[in-house]
């Protein structure tokens, strides 16, 4: 099921660490220029 994996990488995420983001974007393939651009406050 769709939840179960999304709770597992949220489970995953909060072992990483504890920072909660105001915004979040995700990039995929091609807008890697973009990630340049901007102030970045943590990566996963």
């Amino acid at each position: 099921m769709p939840s179960e994996m999304l709770e597992k990488q949220l489970e995953y995420i909060r072992e990483i660490t504890d920072f909660i983001p105001e915004i979040a974007i995700v990039l995929g393939s091609g807008l890697g220029d973009l990630a340049d651009e901007i102030q970045t406050e943590y990566v996963v």
